[in-house]
């Protein structure tokens, strides 16, 4: 498939979208959730997963749920899980969900459809896409990809993107490679060690999960291009951003505060995890290896939250997700660049801040203080 063609896939799946916001129906997902108690604030958020795992759940439900944080705003949170970041963004613009996460290049592509969505906190503050091959291979630099198979996790994926721009930067072109679909992370490693492909590009999570499991890769050097992008950022309606505004500032605070305390104490935040997710791997032994490997899938997921800055003592980070419009900027150009975004985006038809003061609004060291209820 060519990049033309990709991006007219990503356009088409974003025209069905806005057609899709423009209709009525406004309801409750059917993911896991949690009352707070009468008089509560109902919101629905919508993950940009297939289903549970060790990642967003532990710090953005499990942990501010136990902490008291949710009864605190009384907010009562539903969780609905979507295949990919362009299913939970239909999700919002349809109404069905309240508030998601998606990545920062879907949110503006969607825009630039006239999906009327806004980006109005920060998740994910690194680019966690990259190249990887077997140990051992020929190739060791992405100009070596020429003539080869890579393996993306989707043709609509934000892998897809940025082997477009990792092969833009070795001054080839989409068209001088075959891309495969091979799906995210077993899969993309079976698809790799079988010899289906090449080479496989996915999210840094992936191959911390798969590394965990005794799997080895090789990596390609990253693109300077990719230094200031981000991915996965909170997202909500125009509509929602203008009537819920103070359920959303809840939610994302009490996310952020998560974060801070899931960081801070990861052995207690996996068993917060297991008790409102206990189907997980290693939920009956907590000792064992399975429960081992969730623990490292949970820890790549809220390494990839906190500042790169190397800080370890989490109440000095200050508003870390705050991003600022330069990064924003390298975003919105690195999206028109790979074929995602058409037009000329401007950051504040992408990006909505007005909200950060308010979410910061919380004490980082009685966040570090607080014990589960």
């Amino acid at each position: 498939m060519t990049r033309f063609r990709a991006a007219c896939c990503v356009a088409l799946a974003f025209a069905t979208l806005l057609v899709s916001a423009c209709g009525s129906g406004a309801g409750q997902g059917d993911g896991h959730g949690g009352a707070q108690g009468r008089g509560s604030t109902t919101l629905t958020v919508a993950y940009a997963e297939k289903t549970a795992s060790a990642a967003e759940e532990t710090f953005a439900y499990c942990v501010p749920k136990a902490l008291g944080l949710f009864s605190k705003h009384q907010l009562s949170v539903n969780m609905t899980y979507n295949d990919g970041s362009t299913a939970a963004i239909q999700s919002v613009a349809s109404g069905s969900a309240d508030l998601g996460f998606a990545s920062a290049a879907s949110i503006a592509a969607a825009v630039d459809k006239g999906v009327p969505i806004k980006a109005i906190a920060g998740a994910t503050t690194f680019w966690p896409y990259r190249l990887a091959t077997k140990p051992g291979s020929p190739v060791t630099s992405v100009a070596d990809l020429k003539g080869r198979k890579i393996g993306v996790i989707s043709l609509g994926s934000a892998s897809y993107a940025d082997l477009v721009a990792e092969l833009k930067s070795a001054k080839l072109s989409i068209d001088d490679v075959q891309v495969v679909a091979v799906g995210a992370d077993t899969s993309a490693a079976q698809a790799l060690h079988s010899g289906q492909v090449d080479a496989i590009d996915t999210y840094r999570d992936a191959y911390t999960f798969l590394e965990a499991q005794g799997q080895r890769f090789a990596y390609l050097p990253t693109p300077e291009s990719t230094k200031d992008l981000f991915s996965l950022t909170y997202f909500a309606s125009d509509k929602a951003i203008a009537s819920r505004r103070q359920a959303l500032i809840a939610f994302i605070q009490s996310s952020y505060q998560g974060v801070i305390w899931s960081y801070t104490y990861p052995s207690e935040a996996l068993q917060l995890l297991y008790q409102d997710f206990p189907k997980l791997p290693g939920a009956n032994d907590p000792t064992g290896s399975e429960a081992k490997i969730t623990a490292i899938q949970m820890q790549a997921t809220i390494d990839g939250w906190v500042p790169q800055t190397g800080q370890k003592d989490a109440t000095q980070w200050g508003a870390w997700e705050k991003l600022p419009d330069s990064r924003w900027r390298s975003l919105l150009a690195w999206a028109k660049d790979t074929g995602q975004v058409q037009g000329t985006l401007a950051v504040h038809d992408v990006w909505d801040g007005s909200l950060m003061a308010e979410i910061y609004d919380f004490d980082a060291a009685h966040t570090v203080a607080l014990k589960p209820v």
